[in-house]
């Protein structure tokens, strides 16, 4: 049975975001290499905001490195590594203020361009 942690007001907030940062870089590591190792792959490519997370980028480096087979991983400079929310922000709040609203029924297009049709 799983018993969730607790947590107490005085917990220093860092550990817990630390523990946090720790418990999803892990997963994200481990699944990576098992794609690696189901699919064959010869390249690890870490890109966007998430490879400016320098404890996720020593930690794939150094799984990417303990493979049994080459296998070589590829990442921009951090300054190419950015996150598209602040974008995506700006762009709703001018939506917004056009009244370019959806309702719960929107369904998920990645692709779909950010100014009104018609």
């Amino acid at each position: 049975m799983h018993v969730p942690p607790t947590f107490r007001v005085d917990m220093p907030v860092a550990d817990l975001a630390a523990g946090f940062q720790e418990a999803i870089v892990d997963v994200l590591v481990k699944k990576t290499i098992f794609a690696v190792q189901a699919g064959g792959a010869k390249t690890v490519i870490l890109a966007g905001g998430v490879a400016a997370n320098s404890r996720l980028r020593s930690a794939m480096e150094r799984a990417v490195a303990k493979q049994d087979r080459p296998l070589r991983m590829v990442s921009p400079r951090l300054t190419y590594c950015t996150d598209n929310a602040a974008m995506i922000g700006a762009a709703a709040h001018w939506a917004i203020q056009r009244g370019d609203l959806a309702g719960f029924d929107l369904d998920v297009i990645a692709r779909e361009p950010l100014t009104r049709k018609g």
